[in-house]
């Protein structure tokens, strides 16, 4: 899988729900997520870009979310394509 995008029910997401996906490369949120848990994306070492339809973040957001905040992913807020 190398793009995953979150359905508009879910309204949180999970410590550690897509960890070591290792060919993830892109991930798209809806504004209907609120809250997202520690280290949601840990060891996704090909993630690059996560595009949000909200215009701020879901409590618990944390921008080094991929090794321990070695490598930071561009973060796309208000996405709507």
């Amino acid at each position: 899988m190398t793009s995953l995008t979150i359905g508009n029910k879910v309204t949180s997401i999970g410590d550690l729900a897509f960890s070591f996906c290792s060919s993830l490369k892109k991930v798209f949120i809806p504004n209907s997520v609120t809250s997202m848990g520690e280290a949601v994306f840990f060891s996704c070492d090909k993630l690059s870009t996560i595009y949000c339809q909200a215009y701020s973040r879901p409590n618990g957001w944390n921008s080094n979310w991929n090794n321990n905040g070695i490598k930071y992913i561009n973060t796309v807020w208000g996405y709507n394509g």
